[in-house]
């Protein structure tokens, strides 16, 4: 069967929705994130300080500065993390750093971020060789992670990516409020399942999915979203692919897409 599939170039013409609405949406709301993460004076924040040791969030002696909360900036380390969620983990931005030594890793419960999940690391691995956040059920230890925005590779030639990882009887679900963005400024950015035919289920849902903001952004088209197995699911109001005319991609090998507007290309 051949895959619901989309990959454009510049200058593509858009499909569905009005052309100047839903780029305006798109822009104000990821322009709000970036202006709150940037510019906001957060209570405290706090590092992890446990690495790749798997410990629990809720253990003060993991963060440099006590235990998150929704009003608490959350960074991983540089060598990344391997983190116990339990129910009820919270913070304001969950900061990645992740994987310059190696990826993050939430397993085992649920995580809610008040403002967003950021993921702005260097590039200089190949799409995909490194994960900076993989979130993992190893088949009966679910786990969510829900955020106001997402922001995958903010800046130039830098990047990020999500992988839901989900074996058989399992289930990871992302969920963003308002925008997930893969590539505001950077490429190489992705959201996607990792491959299990007989795996469990993964699901992504937002009121908008945005990749290739700015016209800097996305010079192949390895800012993308993807699912390959059948208990994976897409939910989206509005699905953008280069928000200004730069490249981006949308690949369904398998799993169930519900997306109320499509838009290709340049909205201007």
């Amino acid at each position: 069967m051949t895959p619901f599939k989309f990959h454009l170039a510049r200058s593509s013409a858009p499909v569905s929705s009005p052309r100047c609405g839903l780029r305006g949406i798109a822009l104000i709301a990821v322009a709000a994130s970036l202006l709150v993460a940037g510019g906001a004076a957060p209570a405290a924040d706090t590092s992890w300080q446990s690495g790749t040791t798997p410990g629990q969030w809720s253990t003060a002696g993991n963060w440099s500065n006590g235990v998150p909360n929704s009003t608490t900036n959350a960074y991983t380390t540089s060598s990344g993390a391997s983190i116990l969620l339990g129910a009820g983990a919270q913070a304001q931005t969950f900061f990645v750093e992740g994987p310059i030594g190696g990826e993050s890793l939430l397993v085992s419960g649920s995580l809610a971020l008040s403002d967003q999940l950021w993921i702005n690391i260097a590039s200089g691995t190949a799409l995909n060789t490194a994960v900076p956040l993989r979130l993992y059920d190893p088949g009966s230890a679910p786990v969510s992670v829900t955020a106001n925005n997402a922001t995958l590779g903010a800046d130039p030639g830098n990047q990020g990516a999500v992988m839901l990882d989900s074996q058989a009887g399992g289930n990871v679900t992302f969920a963003v409020t308002n925008t997930l963005t893969i590539g505001d400024d950077g490429s190489g950015n992705s959201v996607y399942s990792y491959r299990y035919p007989s795996g469990g289920t993964g699901s992504i849902t937002a009121n908008t999915i945005q990749t290739s903001v700015k016209a800097t952004a996305g010079a192949d088209d390895y800012n993308l979203i993807r699912t390959y197995n059948p208990g994976d699911s897409v939910t989206a109001t509005n699905l953008v692919l280069g928000v200004n005319g730069s490249r981006g991609g949308a690949d369904n090998y398998a799993g169930n897409w519900t997306i109320a507007n499509t838009s290709l290309g340049d909205q201007t």
